[in-house]
């Protein structure tokens, strides 16, 4: 069995693995914002609407999720 350097890494490093396993949702996430203009006010108005909506959800969800890393911010 051939493990990359990434799987060795996903190994002893949870945001490494959590990165492995939503690359295809973060793909499909970048997909449909990409058609936003952040250099157009009109689209960029209505690229925060659109992540006002989803963001809760998502926190919600996420606060439901047993066992996620803690991931620390910048100090």
């Amino acid at each position: 069995m051939s493990e990359t350097l990434n799987d060795i890494r996903a190994e002893h490093d949870p945001l490494t693995a959590l990165r492995q396993v939503s690359r295809a949702v973060h793909e499909q996430v970048d997909q449909a914002y990409s058609r936003f203009s952040l250099s157009d006010p009109e689209s960029y108005g209505a690229f925060l609407q659109a992540h006002a909506k989803v963001l809760p959800v998502v926190e919600q969800w996420l606060a439901t999720q047993h066992g996620l890393p803690e991931l620390a911010g910048p100090h």
